[in-house]
C-alpha cells in the first residue's frame, strides 16, 4: 500500500489490522519515519508478531533478546546483512571487525 501523508493514525491501524487478518498476507513492513501525527510504536506493535519483516514488536525483539531465534522473526535488514557477508566472507567471522553506520530501531 501506498498511503498519502494524511493518513490517520485510525486509517493505518485499520489497514494493519487488515493486513494482519489476511492469510495471503505473510509479511508487513511500515516504511519509517511516519508523518508526525501517527504514533509509529502503536503502529509497530499492531503489526502481528508472526507478520513483522523489521523485527520491531516487542515480542520479537525479546526473543531475539533471549535468544530464541527459532522462533523470533528476525529482522531483514541485519539478517539479509550477514547473509551477505557470510556469502563474501565464510560462515567463520572470527576476528573480523565490523563497523556499523546508521541510526535505526
Amino acid at each position: 500500500h501506498t498511503l498519502p501523508a494524511d493518513t490517520t493514525e485510525g486509517q493505518l491501524l485499520k489497514i494493519i489490522g487488515d493486513l494482519n487478518a489476511d492469510k495471503s498476507i505473510h509479511g508487513i513492513l511500515v516504511q519509517l519515519p511516519l508523518p508526525g501525527h501517527i504514533d509509529a510504536g502503536k503502529v509497530i506493535q499492531t503489526i502481528a508478531p508472526e507478520k513483522d519483516v523489521d523485527g520491531f514488536h516487542f515480542i520479537n525483539v525479546g526473543k531475539l533478546g533471549t535468544g530464541e531465534l527459532e522462533t523470533a522473526f528476525v529482522p531483514c535488514t541485519p539478517a539479509g546483512s550477514m547473509l551477505l557477508i557470510e556469502r563474501v566472507r565464510g560462515k567463520d567471522l572470527s576476528g573480523l571487525n565490523a563497523v556499523v553506520v546508521g541510526r535505526s530501531n
